[in-house]
């Protein structure tokens, strides 16, 4: 019971912590929280969804995206059909660019499945028919990290068009 205890402890601290730290820049020590040791929070926690953009070596830019694990064996991550009813797609940015608007990385890899058509779904295909519906497990030719969107003011798209220019990224 007094495991139990001591661990419910801790995470009431580490979430007071992330509250405390969120708009701080410097660390903040919290009283014990159990009998061995204080929660430190060194950094404040980064709630901001940041700008990717990336180019496909072909147009996948109607094809919905899963994320791979690092062998490109499993996939790890892929949408439920609900949550492609909305601003999701991919948007068209200067020099071919494409700016995410589902969170893909750099293991990304694209279905046959369209955004209309797996939103049409009334559930999430098998992992097996995921998988075999993969057209391409090594789809980018370039990946890029922004920031965060709340560094960039204004029209997001031209917005990024800017940083796409002044950074010289072809």
């Amino acid at each position: 019971m007094t495991k139990i205890k001591s661990c419910a402890s801790v995470l009431v601290g580490t979430a007071l912590a992330a509250t405390m730290t969120c708009c701080a820049n410097k660390p903040v020590t919290l009283p014990l929280v159990n009998e061995e040791r204080p929660v430190v929070a060194l950094q404040p926690a980064s709630a901001m969804p940041h700008v990717i953009i990336y180019k496909t070596t072909r147009d996948y830019s109607q094809n919905v995206p899963v994320i791979m694990d690092a062998s490109r064996q499993r996939i790890v991550s892929y949408p439920d059909p609900a949550d492609l009813r909305g601003n999701c797609r991919p948007q068209a940015l200067d020099n071919g660019f494409l700016l995410d608007n589902r969170g893909i990385g750099e293991n990304v890899a694209f279905l046959s499945y369209t955004y209309d058509e797996y939103a049409a779904l009334k559930s999430a295909p098998t992992m097996q028919q995921l998988l075999d519906s993969i057209i391409d497990r090594y789809p980018l030719s370039a990946i890029t990290d922004c920031g965060s969107r709340s560094d960039f003011s204004g029209n997001l798209v031209d917005a990024v068009n800017e940083y796409i220019h002044s950074h010289g990224l072809k």
